[in-house]
């Protein structure tokens, strides 16, 4: 075996200004989902975005739970269900 090249120097920088310094990532953003034990309860039919602030949060409450704001249809027209936070 032989190198493929003859290294000239090696030099470990130390002090590296402030604009030779690599940009630190940004945080991580947080997850859309509530954090916490969730459950999706059967809620009946919802109709709209305005039902569903009506029927989630009495669901919720019958279910010792907090409605996190998210539901949909399971089928069309007959059953919604609301996430529900524990």
């Amino acid at each position: 075996m032989s190198d493929l090249y003859q290294i000239q120097s090696a030099s470990r920088r130390r002090g590296a200004s402030p604009s030779q310094r690599p940009t630190p990532r940004p945080a991580p953003r947080p997850s859309p989902r509530p954090s916490g034990n969730t459950r999706d309860v059967n809620a009946g039919p919802i109709w709209s975005r305005e039902d569903a602030k009506t029927k989630c949060p009495v669901v919720a409450a019958s279910q010792g739970g907090q409605w996190t704001g998210e539901w949909r249809t399971t089928v069309q027209g007959k059953m919604s269900v609301c996430e529900i936070r524990f």
